[in-house]
């Protein structure tokens, strides 16, 4: 249980604003960037709470969620500080074609969405997926037969943040047009 994804979403949000919006990076590359750097948070993040279970790793996690929300609202090359914390985004250029209408951003949302999901069926029927599935299943079990703990649940902290993140970038482009810290 995690209840610090919230903020990796935050991460994401800023992250792919900053980067589309003051770097102009492309939209998709930007939503990428934002999930990296999310999940290199959250990877940093992940790596203290390896070896708790339970309800002190929704603790741990929980923790995240205020040191991420502290040090966005503190920042004035993320946020440009203050209370709210708010960066606008620009317009949504795709391609070079404009999105502007709902409909429009539903079905670039909508492809993403389906992509991810493929992309994540994939992964858990990888060897990743099955490791992950013998340490959820049984973790000293795969640990004796070589099933690495601390890789497989930093690069679990490290996808979940990623997922979280792009659906940040999305909610920001897509929903509010504004990476604002008190969405997260």
């Amino acid at each position: 249980l995690s209840l610090g994804h919230a903020a990796f979403m935050a991460v994401g949000a800023y992250g792919s604003v900053i980067l589309y919006g003051r770097y102009e990076v492309p939209f998709l590359l930007s939503l990428l960037g934002g999930g990296l750097v999310a999940a290199g948070v959250g990877a940093l993040f992940g790596i203290p709470s390896l070896k708790i279970k339970g309800f002190y790793l929704a603790v741990s996690t929980l923790a995240a969620q205020f040191i991420i929300h502290w040090g966005i609202t503190h920042s004035k090359w993320i946020s440009g500080g203050g209370v709210y914390a708010t960066i606008d985004t620009p317009k949504l250029y795709l391609l070079g074609w404009l999105l502007d209408t709902m409909m429009e951003k539903y079905y670039l949302t909508l492809v993403l969405v389906v992509l991810l999901v493929v992309f994540g069926k994939n992964l858990v029927r990888s060897q990743i997926g099955r490791a992950w599935m013998s340490i959820r299943d049984m973790d000293v079990a795969s640990e004796i037969i070589g099933v690495s703990q601390f890789r497989y649940k930093l690069l679990a902290f490290a996808v979940s943040s990623f997922y979280a993140a792009v659906a940040g970038g999305l909610l920001a482009f897509v929903y509010y047009m504004a990476a604002n810290i008190e969405e997260f």
